[in-house]
């Protein structure tokens, strides 16, 4: 709350006003172990799971979100399915934005706090996202650079973005290590493509320094690609769930799947 100059957001208040109500209910001697009161229950799952370490391996976090039973406040599976718009997806600059409202907040805050040089979004689309990803980095002040790679390159252009014409299942020619070697950091790479997941990771994680972030779009369905990632890696990549968790466990189109190299 120090952070918010003692300005409350909605949930805030919503626990000032719940809080005294939990504390009466744990002075009520029915309230015991083996017949715990709900809102007791619940508040103490909140405050643990708040309480959690903030990076955490994956193969431990995927572990935790199999056994998760939703928080009221978190949305299921229908309900997010409609947070990038209902009748049409949400749009910038006039072209298709295929991102959710939770990680169009959380994207920003991520940009400020790392700074990237480098954005590499594998995935162009018709490349709203990379005109979305420069014009972000422009108004933050921050002197980055977004390269984005689709099998069709986009007939825009921008100052700030490389649209890059190449096939990502054969990443290995697209984007080669002698030229990534050599770009400055710290990258952010998104991998938003949905083809050759795991040969993605496996090519850009070795070029990865301290700091730098990877993150896997539309995830719930790459989970294997996401264990085996881990796997190869022996925990060196953590899940930030400072952002994962926001605004709700998950409540991102990057599950469990949000990763800061260590």
């Amino acid at each position: 709350m120090a952070r918010q100059a003692g300005v409350l957001t909605f949930f805030d208040g919503f626990l000032l006003a719940w809080l005294p109500a939990i504390r009466r209910k744990l002075n009520v001697q029915s309230c015991s172990a083996d017949r715990p009161d709900e809102d007791v229950q619940l508040f103490g799952r909140y405050a643990g799971a708040r309480a959690g370490t903030r990076l955490i391996g994956y193969a431990e976090r995927a572990a935790q979100t199999r056994a998760w039973v939703p928080l009221p406040w978190e949305l299921d599976r229908l309900q997010f399915s409609a947070t990038q718009g209902l009748h049409e997806c949400l749009s910038w600059r006039g072209l298709p934005l295929f991102k959710s409202v939770f990680d169009l907040a959380l994207y920003p805050m991520l940009l400020w706090n790392i700074r990237p040089a480098n954005i590499i979004e594998l995935g162009s689309g018709l490349g709203g996202s990379a005109l979305w990803f420069a014009d972000m980095l422009r108004c933050q002040g921050t002197d980055g650079h977004v390269y984005s790679i689709d099998c069709h390159r986009p007939a825009l252009e921008d100052p700030d973005v490389s649209f890059v014409e190449g096939d990502c299942d054969h990443i290995e020619s697209v984007l080669q290590g002698p030229s990534l070697d050599n770009m400055s950091h710290p990258w952010i790479v998104v991998e938003d493509v949905h083809v050759n997941t795991i040969g993605i990771l496996r090519h850009m994680a070795p070029r990865l320094q301290r700091g730098d972030y990877i993150i896997v779009e539309d995830s719930r369905t790459k989970q294997g690609d996401l264990a085996v990632f881990d796997s190869d890696w022996g925990g060196a990549f953590s899940v930030d769930t400072w952002y994962t968790d926001f605004f709700g466990r998950n409540m991102t189109c990057s599950a469990d799947a949000i990763f800061v190299w260590l």
